[in-house]
């Protein structure tokens, strides 16, 4: 067992792992401690066994919050990210509605520049 250190990610469930060289990234997931969905992006340095949370997302906007999602490798620097689960308040769609949120399939595909971590 490796002991880490860092700004170590929470327990989520459905997130993604990826390795890049010598990096895991870990992207989104639901938090265990009150499943709120996350877009946060997090990686290991497997040398070193330090965590760092990245704060700004690449992109414009970034990638919305999801779980149950794939990702992959693309390119020497790039995260490629599919699909999931994400949530979205019903006034986005029915503006009369009461519920506050329902979950949603997503079947967008996000590219993520990771080429400074």
């Amino acid at each position: 067992m490796f002991v880490t250190s860092g700004s170590i990610p929470p327990p989520v469930a459905g997130a993604s792992l990826t390795v890049i060289a010598d990096r895991l990234w870990v992207f989104g997931g639901r938090l265990v401690s009150n499943r709120r969905m996350t877009n946060e992006l997090y990686s290991l340095d497997m040398e070193t066994f330090v965590w760092r949370k990245h704060a700004n997302l690449p992109g414009d906007p970034p990638p919305e919050a999801r779980y149950f999602h794939s990702a992959d490798q693309y390119a020497p620097d790039r995260l490629v990210v599919f699909g999931g689960m994400g949530q979205r308040s019903l006034s986005e769609t029915s503006p009369h509605s009461s519920v506050p949120d329902t979950s949603v399939v997503l079947a967008d595909v996000i590219g993520l520049d990771v080429s400074n971590p």
